[in-house]
Protein backbone atom coordinates (compact mmCIF):
# COMPACT_ATOMS: atom_id res chain seq x y z
CA UNK A 1 0.00 0.00 0.00
CA UNK A 2 2.96 2.41 0.85
CA UNK A 3 4.81 1.68 -2.10
CA UNK A 4 1.62 2.25 -4.36
CA UNK A 5 1.16 5.37 -2.71
CA UNK A 6 4.62 6.63 -2.82
CA UNK A 7 4.27 5.88 -6.70
CA UNK A 8 1.15 7.88 -7.06
CA UNK A 9 2.41 10.61 -5.56
CA UNK A 10 5.51 10.53 -7.74
CA UNK A 11 3.21 10.27 -11.02
CA UNK A 12 1.01 13.62 -9.90
CA UNK A 13 4.44 15.42 -8.68
CA UNK A 14 5.39 14.28 -12.11
CA UNK A 15 2.65 15.76 -13.69
CA UNK A 16 2.38 19.00 -11.85
CA UNK A 17 5.52 19.46 -13.38
CA UNK A 18 4.50 19.42 -16.55
CA UNK A 19 1.76 21.82 -15.80
CA UNK A 20 3.74 23.93 -14.07
CA UNK A 21 3.56 28.09 -15.02
CA UNK A 22 5.92 30.62 -14.37
CA UNK A 23 5.13 34.83 -12.80
CA UNK A 24 3.65 35.80 -16.17
CA UNK A 25 0.69 32.50 -15.98
CA UNK A 26 2.85 31.18 -19.22
CA UNK A 27 3.78 27.29 -19.22
CA UNK A 28 6.84 26.32 -18.08
CA UNK A 29 9.08 25.37 -21.22
CA UNK A 30 12.17 24.06 -19.52
CA UNK A 31 15.94 25.40 -19.45
CA UNK A 32 16.62 27.59 -22.34
CA UNK A 33 20.10 26.60 -22.36
CA UNK A 34 19.58 23.29 -23.94
CA UNK A 35 21.02 22.73 -27.66
CA UNK A 36 18.78 23.38 -30.41
CA UNK A 37 18.79 19.91 -31.85
CA UNK A 38 19.66 20.41 -35.94
CA UNK A 39 20.77 16.69 -36.64
CA UNK A 40 18.04 15.69 -39.50
CA UNK A 41 18.66 19.42 -41.24
CA UNK A 42 22.34 18.35 -41.11
CA UNK A 43 21.40 15.14 -42.74
CA UNK A 44 19.37 16.45 -45.50
CA UNK A 45 22.37 19.31 -46.27
CA UNK A 46 24.86 16.39 -46.32
CA UNK A 47 22.58 14.26 -49.03
CA UNK A 48 22.41 17.40 -51.32
CA UNK A 49 26.20 18.16 -50.88
CA UNK A 50 27.90 14.49 -51.09
CA UNK A 51 24.46 12.45 -51.74
CA UNK A 52 27.40 8.73 -51.35
CA UNK A 53 28.52 9.66 -48.11
CA UNK A 54 27.75 9.16 -44.28
CA UNK A 55 27.99 10.68 -41.32
CA UNK A 56 29.03 9.47 -37.87
CA UNK A 57 27.22 9.52 -35.05
CA UNK A 58 29.57 11.68 -33.27
CA UNK A 59 30.62 13.93 -36.12
CA UNK A 60 26.91 14.97 -35.97
CA UNK A 61 27.25 15.77 -32.54
CA UNK A 62 30.02 18.16 -33.68
CA UNK A 63 28.15 19.76 -36.52
CA UNK A 64 25.00 20.44 -33.91
CA UNK A 65 27.86 21.97 -31.66
CA UNK A 66 29.00 24.15 -34.80
CA UNK A 67 25.85 25.30 -35.85
CA UNK A 68 24.73 26.31 -31.95
CA UNK A 69 28.18 27.93 -31.45
CA UNK A 70 27.29 30.08 -34.63
CA UNK A 71 23.71 31.17 -33.93
CA UNK A 72 24.31 31.78 -30.84
CA UNK A 73 27.28 34.42 -31.96
CA UNK A 74 25.20 35.74 -34.33
CA UNK A 75 22.03 36.03 -32.17
CA UNK A 76 24.61 38.21 -29.27
CA UNK A 77 25.89 40.36 -32.03
CA UNK A 78 22.14 40.82 -33.65
CA UNK A 79 21.42 42.12 -30.24
CA UNK A 80 24.05 43.97 -29.34
CA UNK A 81 23.53 46.04 -32.79
CA UNK A 82 20.05 47.03 -31.17
CA UNK A 83 21.37 48.50 -28.11
CA UNK A 84 21.11 52.32 -27.17
CA UNK A 85 25.21 52.37 -26.73
CA UNK A 86 25.35 51.76 -30.69
CA UNK A 87 23.14 54.24 -31.04
CA UNK A 88 19.86 52.45 -31.66
CA UNK A 89 17.09 52.03 -29.50
CA UNK A 90 15.60 49.91 -30.92
CA UNK A 91 13.70 46.71 -29.24
CA UNK A 92 12.93 44.09 -32.53
CA UNK A 93 15.68 42.55 -34.18
CA UNK A 94 15.94 42.88 -37.84
CA UNK A 95 17.43 40.76 -40.91
CA UNK A 96 19.56 44.32 -41.58
CA UNK A 97 20.53 43.86 -37.54
CA UNK A 98 21.51 39.71 -38.27
CA UNK A 99 23.16 41.06 -41.81
CA UNK A 100 25.71 43.04 -39.82
CA UNK A 101 26.29 40.30 -37.01
CA UNK A 102 27.37 38.23 -40.20
CA UNK A 103 29.43 40.80 -41.21
CA UNK A 104 31.24 41.40 -37.82
CA UNK A 105 31.51 37.26 -37.02
CA UNK A 106 32.62 36.06 -40.61
CA UNK A 107 36.13 36.69 -41.94
CA UNK A 108 36.42 37.99 -45.94
CA UNK A 109 35.08 36.24 -48.86
CA UNK A 110 33.26 34.00 -46.06
CA UNK A 111 30.98 37.02 -45.03
CA UNK A 112 30.36 38.14 -48.52
CA UNK A 113 28.91 34.98 -49.84
CA UNK A 114 27.17 34.33 -46.09
CA UNK A 115 25.52 37.93 -46.97
CA UNK A 116 24.60 37.02 -50.28
CA UNK A 117 22.73 33.61 -49.51
CA UNK A 118 20.75 35.23 -46.62
CA UNK A 119 19.72 38.40 -48.88
CA UNK A 120 18.90 35.89 -51.81
CA UNK A 121 16.64 33.38 -48.90
CA UNK A 122 14.92 36.83 -47.87
CA UNK A 123 13.98 37.70 -50.78
CA UNK A 124 12.51 34.70 -51.84
CA UNK A 125 10.23 34.67 -49.16
CA UNK A 126 9.37 37.66 -49.73
CA UNK A 127 8.55 37.33 -53.40
CA UNK A 128 6.45 33.64 -52.30
CA UNK A 129 4.34 34.69 -49.31
CA UNK A 130 2.62 37.53 -51.62
CA UNK A 131 1.76 34.83 -53.88
CA UNK A 132 -2.06 33.02 -53.06
CA UNK A 133 -2.03 29.43 -52.92
CA UNK A 134 -4.95 26.86 -51.39
CA UNK A 135 -2.29 24.12 -49.90
CA UNK A 136 -0.64 25.33 -46.21
CA UNK A 137 2.95 26.43 -47.28
CA UNK A 138 6.03 26.32 -44.74
CA UNK A 139 8.59 29.05 -44.27
CA UNK A 140 11.09 26.83 -45.54
CA UNK A 141 9.80 25.91 -48.33
CA UNK A 142 8.78 29.57 -49.47
CA UNK A 143 12.29 30.66 -48.69
CA UNK A 144 14.08 27.95 -50.31
CA UNK A 145 15.59 26.42 -47.07
CA UNK A 146 16.75 23.49 -45.39
CA UNK A 147 16.97 24.60 -42.00
CA UNK A 148 14.32 25.46 -39.94
CA UNK A 149 13.36 28.44 -39.21
CA UNK A 150 11.16 28.20 -36.41
CA UNK A 151 14.69 26.01 -34.80
CA UNK A 152 16.85 29.72 -35.94
CA UNK A 153 14.50 31.89 -34.08
CA UNK A 154 15.48 30.30 -30.49
CA UNK A 155 18.49 31.63 -30.66
CA UNK A 156 17.31 34.94 -30.72
CA UNK A 157 14.38 34.54 -28.08
CA UNK A 158 17.07 33.33 -25.60
CA UNK A 159 17.61 37.45 -25.40
CA UNK A 160 13.76 38.35 -24.91
CA UNK A 161 13.88 40.51 -27.79
CA UNK A 162 11.18 40.57 -30.68
CA UNK A 163 11.96 39.15 -34.13
CA UNK A 164 10.93 40.57 -37.34
CA UNK A 165 9.79 37.12 -40.02
CA UNK A 166 13.00 38.25 -42.24
CA UNK A 167 15.90 38.45 -39.42
CA UNK A 168 14.52 34.45 -38.67
CA UNK A 169 14.69 33.64 -42.44
CA UNK A 170 18.30 35.46 -43.07
CA UNK A 171 19.55 33.37 -40.08
CA UNK A 172 18.65 29.81 -40.99
CA UNK A 173 19.82 30.82 -44.82
CA UNK A 174 23.29 31.92 -42.85
CA UNK A 175 23.42 28.43 -40.63
CA UNK A 176 22.69 26.33 -43.74
CA UNK A 177 25.27 27.89 -45.75
CA UNK A 178 28.12 27.30 -42.86
CA UNK A 179 27.32 23.79 -42.51
CA UNK A 180 26.87 22.86 -45.96
CA UNK A 181 30.17 24.40 -46.69
CA UNK A 182 31.94 22.65 -43.88
CA UNK A 183 29.85 18.97 -44.59
CA UNK A 184 31.85 20.05 -48.66
CA UNK A 185 35.20 20.26 -47.72
CA UNK A 186 34.93 17.27 -45.05
CA UNK A 187 33.61 15.09 -47.49
CA UNK A 188 35.95 16.03 -49.89
CA UNK A 189 38.76 14.99 -47.33
CA UNK A 190 37.03 11.63 -46.55
CA UNK A 191 37.07 11.26 -50.36
CA UNK A 192 40.70 12.03 -50.43
CA UNK A 193 41.52 9.25 -47.70
CA UNK A 194 38.84 7.16 -49.59
CA UNK A 195 36.47 6.75 -47.13
CA UNK A 196 32.95 6.46 -46.76
CA UNK A 197 31.92 7.68 -43.36
CA UNK A 198 32.70 11.18 -42.22
CA UNK A 199 34.83 11.56 -38.93
CA UNK A 200 35.61 14.41 -36.86
CA UNK A 201 39.31 14.05 -38.00
CA UNK A 202 38.34 14.83 -41.32
CA UNK A 203 36.45 17.68 -40.03
CA UNK A 204 39.64 19.09 -38.34
CA UNK A 205 41.00 18.93 -41.54
CA UNK A 206 38.87 20.68 -43.52
CA UNK A 207 38.60 23.19 -40.89
CA UNK A 208 42.35 23.77 -40.54
CA UNK A 209 42.90 23.55 -44.55
CA UNK A 210 40.68 26.13 -45.35
CA UNK A 211 41.61 29.61 -44.07
CA UNK A 212 38.97 31.41 -43.21
CA UNK A 213 36.92 28.16 -41.59
CA UNK A 214 39.70 27.91 -39.25
CA UNK A 215 40.24 31.80 -38.63
CA UNK A 216 37.06 31.47 -36.92
CA UNK A 217 36.09 27.95 -36.27
CA UNK A 218 39.46 26.88 -34.24
CA UNK A 219 39.60 30.36 -32.72
CA UNK A 220 36.00 29.86 -31.22
CA UNK A 221 36.21 26.68 -29.92
CA UNK A 222 38.02 22.65 -30.11
CA UNK A 223 36.40 19.78 -32.75
CA UNK A 224 35.88 16.75 -30.09
CA UNK A 225 38.12 14.07 -30.95
CA UNK A 226 39.53 16.03 -33.92
CA UNK A 227 43.20 15.43 -33.28
CA UNK A 228 45.79 18.11 -34.64
CA UNK A 229 46.98 18.78 -38.14
CA UNK A 230 49.59 17.13 -38.96
CA UNK A 231 52.75 19.56 -39.31
CA UNK A 232 56.92 19.13 -38.46
CA UNK A 233 58.50 22.42 -38.79
CA UNK A 234 61.69 23.09 -41.38
CA UNK A 235 64.01 23.28 -38.75
CA UNK A 236 63.77 19.80 -37.26
CA UNK A 237 63.90 18.21 -40.85
CA UNK A 238 67.09 19.94 -41.93
CA UNK A 239 68.60 19.31 -38.77
CA UNK A 240 67.70 15.64 -39.08
CA UNK A 241 69.00 15.59 -42.84
CA UNK A 242 72.62 17.52 -41.62
CA UNK A 243 73.11 14.36 -39.34
CA UNK A 244 72.00 11.60 -41.82
CA UNK A 245 74.60 13.28 -44.51
CA UNK A 246 77.63 13.37 -42.00
CA UNK A 247 76.53 9.71 -41.01
CA UNK A 248 76.79 8.37 -44.59
CA UNK A 249 79.87 9.90 -45.17
CA UNK A 250 81.16 8.64 -42.07
CA UNK A 251 80.32 5.15 -43.58
CA UNK A 252 81.92 5.77 -46.40
CA UNK A 253 85.37 6.71 -44.82
CA UNK A 254 85.12 3.86 -42.69
CA UNK A 255 84.55 1.49 -45.72
CA UNK A 256 87.48 3.19 -48.02
CA UNK A 257 90.32 3.40 -45.06
CA UNK A 258 89.50 1.11 -41.88
CA UNK A 259 89.26 -2.75 -43.72
CA UNK A 260 91.70 -4.04 -40.93
CA UNK A 261 89.55 -3.02 -38.01
CA UNK A 262 86.86 -4.07 -39.21
CA UNK A 263 88.05 -7.81 -39.25
CA UNK A 264 89.50 -7.22 -35.74
CA UNK A 265 85.95 -6.04 -34.70
CA UNK A 266 84.19 -9.32 -36.19
CA UNK A 267 86.83 -11.65 -34.45
CA UNK A 268 86.95 -10.17 -30.99
CA UNK A 269 82.41 -10.22 -31.45
CA UNK A 270 82.75 -13.83 -32.00
CA UNK A 271 81.81 -16.02 -34.76
CA UNK A 272 77.65 -15.33 -35.19
CA UNK A 273 76.90 -12.61 -32.61
CA UNK A 274 75.62 -9.32 -34.54
CA UNK A 275 75.44 -5.83 -33.12
CA UNK A 276 71.51 -4.80 -32.02
CA UNK A 277 70.56 -2.44 -35.16
CA UNK A 278 70.40 1.63 -33.64
CA UNK A 279 68.94 4.30 -35.70
CA UNK A 280 70.26 7.56 -35.87
CA UNK A 281 69.59 10.16 -33.60
CA UNK A 282 66.33 11.98 -34.34
CA UNK A 283 64.84 8.86 -36.79
CA UNK A 284 62.91 7.35 -34.11
CA UNK A 285 61.14 10.85 -32.95
CA UNK A 286 60.28 12.03 -36.51
CA UNK A 287 58.36 8.81 -36.84
CA UNK A 288 56.58 8.60 -33.68
CA UNK A 289 55.64 12.59 -34.72
CA UNK A 290 54.12 11.41 -37.44
CA UNK A 291 52.42 8.43 -36.10
CA UNK A 292 51.11 10.39 -33.31
CA UNK A 293 49.87 13.05 -35.85
CA UNK A 294 48.05 11.11 -37.68
CA UNK A 295 45.90 9.80 -35.12
CA UNK A 296 42.48 11.54 -33.55
CA UNK A 297 42.46 9.47 -30.06
CA UNK A 298 43.32 10.57 -26.82
CA UNK A 299 46.48 10.03 -25.23
CA UNK A 300 46.08 9.92 -21.38
CA UNK A 301 44.74 6.83 -20.28
CA UNK A 302 41.58 7.52 -18.84
CA UNK A 303 41.40 5.62 -15.46
CA UNK A 304 44.52 7.55 -14.00
CA UNK A 305 42.90 11.26 -15.67
CA UNK A 306 39.36 10.11 -13.79
CA UNK A 307 40.90 9.87 -11.09
CA UNK A 308 43.11 12.77 -10.79
CA UNK A 309 39.83 14.82 -11.87
CA UNK A 310 37.61 13.51 -8.69
CA UNK A 311 41.25 14.20 -6.92
CA UNK A 312 40.68 17.68 -7.45
CA UNK A 313 36.91 18.13 -7.30
CA UNK A 314 37.40 17.32 -3.93
CA UNK A 315 39.02 19.92 -2.93
CA UNK A 316 35.77 21.95 -3.91
CA UNK A 317 32.89 19.94 -2.75
CA UNK A 318 32.92 16.65 -1.36
CA UNK A 319 30.17 15.20 -3.25
CA UNK A 320 30.72 15.78 -6.47
CA UNK A 321 30.05 13.18 -9.50
CA UNK A 322 30.66 12.98 -12.92
CA UNK A 323 29.10 11.84 -15.87
CA UNK A 324 31.35 9.62 -18.42
CA UNK A 325 30.63 12.44 -21.19
CA UNK A 326 31.51 15.08 -19.06
CA UNK A 327 35.03 13.78 -17.99
CA UNK A 328 35.67 12.93 -21.77
CA UNK A 329 34.75 16.30 -22.73
CA UNK A 330 37.27 17.21 -19.85
CA UNK A 331 40.46 15.25 -20.86
CA UNK A 332 39.56 16.18 -24.87
CA UNK A 333 39.48 19.74 -23.38
CA UNK A 334 43.14 19.37 -21.41
CA UNK A 335 45.26 17.58 -23.87
CA UNK A 336 44.39 20.02 -26.27
CA UNK A 337 45.42 22.24 -23.61
CA UNK A 338 48.84 20.62 -23.36
CA UNK A 339 49.38 20.46 -27.04
CA UNK A 340 49.06 24.22 -27.47
CA UNK A 341 51.64 24.50 -24.68
CA UNK A 342 54.08 21.83 -26.55
CA UNK A 343 53.79 23.34 -29.40
CA UNK A 344 54.63 26.83 -28.11
CA UNK A 345 57.56 24.92 -26.40
CA UNK A 346 58.68 23.79 -29.44
CA UNK A 347 58.56 26.91 -31.07
CA UNK A 348 60.04 28.60 -28.16
CA UNK A 349 63.41 25.61 -28.46
CA UNK A 350 63.85 26.17 -32.01
CA UNK A 351 63.97 29.56 -31.89
CA UNK A 352 66.94 29.21 -29.64
CA UNK A 353 68.44 27.05 -32.31
CA UNK A 354 67.82 23.72 -30.33
CA UNK A 355 65.97 20.77 -31.45
CA UNK A 356 65.38 19.28 -27.46
CA UNK A 357 62.33 21.08 -25.72
CA UNK A 358 63.76 22.14 -21.99
CA UNK A 359 62.40 23.04 -19.18
CA UNK A 360 62.61 26.76 -19.63
CA UNK A 361 60.67 26.46 -22.76
CA UNK A 362 58.09 25.57 -21.48
CA UNK A 363 58.15 28.20 -18.45
CA UNK A 364 58.62 30.60 -21.52
CA UNK A 365 55.56 29.31 -23.35
CA UNK A 366 53.27 29.28 -20.15
CA UNK A 367 54.25 33.05 -19.77
CA UNK A 368 53.44 33.66 -22.92
CA UNK A 369 49.78 31.95 -22.30
CA UNK A 370 49.53 33.52 -19.10
CA UNK A 371 49.38 31.00 -17.17
CA UNK A 372 52.01 30.80 -14.95
CA UNK A 373 51.18 30.79 -11.70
Amino acid sequence: MSSSASRGNKGASAGNSKNRTNKSGRKWRGKSTDLVKYQTYIHKVLKQVHPDLRIQRISMYVMNDMVNMIGRKLAQLAVMATTKELGNEKSTVSARDIQTAVRLAFPGELAKHAVSEGVKAVTKFNENSKKSSSKPVTKESRAGLTFSVTRAEQFLHLYRRKVQLGAKVYLAATLEYVSAEVLELAGNVTIFNQKRQITPRHIQLALANDEELSKFFIKHGIVYDGGVVPHIHKFILKHDDKEDSSGEKHATNVKVTSKVKKTSKKKAGGPGVKKPHRFRPGTVALREIKRFQKGAGLLIRKQPFYRLAREISQEFSVNVRFQATALDVLQNWAEAKLISLGAKANLAAIHSKRVTVMPKDLQLARRILHERD
